[in-house]
């Protein structure tokens, strides 16, 4: 086999191998800040130190490929207008509990419990909503966060 070639080889290989695993390189690519949101309940009320998923490339990636999240962490994802919402649990490690929300920060959906890596959709259902809040998954049972229920953060206030 000529010198050339084995290069060409090693290159296409060496490319696939890479294309394989695009996540590898957007993983650390992705930030976000942090914020409190503050769910009121009829508990009482429950700070979670969320990370706010804005941008595209936020709101694309979410919670994927994390191995844990605290008891007190989410993700809340804020869209630009209210809209029917689909979410999916593919690349996410961890099972998720997903709280819909409307304009004014009422919950209008939970999703308990979401299974890792399942392209099963999950969605606000008819109801349009302004954003995703993403817990550890059995958090909204466990503190008893119900439908009904108002997310406190600035996006919300009028």
């Amino acid at each position: 086999m000529k010198k050339t070639s084995i290069y060409t080889l090693l290159i296409v290989i060496l490319c696939n191998f890479c294309l394989s695993f695009p996540s590898i390189a957007k993983e650390t690519a992705v930030t976000f800040n942090r914020e409190p949101v503050v769910i009121n309940t009829e508990k009482g009320k429950k700070t979670y130190d969320a990370e706010i998923a804005i941008s595209n490339e936020q709101l694309e990636r979410g919670l994927m490929y994390r191995e844990s999240l605290q008891e007190n962490e989410g993700m809340l994802f804020l869209f630009d207008h209210d809209q029917i919402i689909n979410m999916w649990m593919k690349n996410t490690l961890i099972p998720l509990d997903m709280l819909f929300i409307d304009n004014e920060g009422k919950i209008i959906y939970i999703a308990n419990d979401a299974v890792p890596n399942s392209l099963t959709v999950i969605n606000s259902g008819n109801t349009p909503v302004l954003a995703v809040l993403e817990l550890k998954g059995g958090n909204a049972k466990a503190h008893n966060i119900n439908i009904g229920d108002k997310v406190i953060y600035r996006t919300f206030e009028k």
